[in-house]
């Protein structure tokens, strides 16, 4: 009986992270790519994007470990936010390189479920303020 409830525990509280997402993931890669603009317009909604895109990469080359797929989906949260930061575009479109591919590090642990994005955020927001100051002691 014991196990029961906590199992119970367990499935109800993962519910509420689940439910608790404003964000749902993309049916498509299609579906991705038309709303570009969405998906990197906030860490969170680029952290449900990311497995889409990792999917679809672990897919073709036929993946089957855990470890590499992690990988995969780690390095499309990096190169994801460099790559929008290059071009401009999204909520890093501002930040310095180092400072997206840290984002993409840190999206990175949400994207494969080892953190959360309101957990991550914080962190995000410092290193940004601290980003923030060392860009204005530059000019």
């Amino acid at each position: 009986m014991k196990k029961l409830i906590v199992l119970f525990a367990g499935l109800f509280l993962l519910a509420l992270s689940v439910f608790g997402q404003d964000v749902t993931p993309p049916d498509t890669l299609w579906g991705l790519i038309a709303n570009l603009g969405f998906y990197l317009g906030t860490p969170e909604a680029f952290a449900v994007a990311v497995p889409v895109v990792a999917a679809v990469i672990t897919g073709l080359l036929k993946m089957e470990k855990s470890w590499p797929k992690r990988l995969v989906s780690w390095g499309v949260a990096v190169a994801g936010l460099v790559i929008a930061d290059i071009a401009n575009f999204g909520f890093v479109a501002l930040y310095p390189i180092w400072e997206a591919a840290l984002a993409g590090l840190f999206i990175g642990f949400a994207a494969n479920g080892i953190f959360t994005i309101p957990q991550i955020k914080p962190f995000m927001d410092k290193i940004h303020e601290i980003a923030a100051g060392i860009v204005t002691k530059k000019q």
